[in-house]
C-alpha cells in the first residue's frame, strides 16, 4: 500500500525536482535564502515544515510562479532537453503521490 505524502512532502519534492531542472545545487539555493545548508537540505527532503515566505523566494530564484508548484505540469513549463533529462525524476514523483 502507497504511503500518502503530506502537502509538505510533495511541495518539497517538486522544488527539488525543478530545482535540478534549473542546475542548481542545494548549496547555491541555500546562499540565495540566506540559511544553511543543512536547513535547506532538510526543507527540501520534507523533514521541516515549509512556509509560505519560503515558498514565495524559492519561486523567485526559480523563477516560477507559485501556482507551478501546486499545479506542476512538467511538459508545459520545460519545453527543452533539460527537462528530457528528468523525466525519470518526474515519474518517480507521480508514483510516489
Amino acid at each position: 500500500m502507497l504511503k500518502k505524502q503530506t502537502l509538505n512532502v510533495v511541495l518539497a519534492n517538486r522544488i527539488r525536482v525543478i530545482r535540478k531542472i534549473k542546475g542548481y545545487s542545494q548549496e547555491y539555493m541555500a546562499i540565495a535564502l540566506d540559511m544553511s545548508q543543512r536547513h535547506y537540505f532538510r526543507i527540501e527532503n520534507g523533514q521541516t515544515d515549509i512556509k509560505i515566505t519560503f515558498l514565495q523566494k524559492v519561486c523567485e530564484i526559480l523563477e516560477i510562479k507559485p501556482i507551478v508548484l501546486f499545479q506542476f505540469e512538467p511538459d508545459s513549463i520545460f519545453a527543452d532537453a533539460t527537462y528530457t533529462a528528468m523525466k525519470n525524476d518526474l515519474r518517480d514523483l507521480g508514483k510516489a503521490g
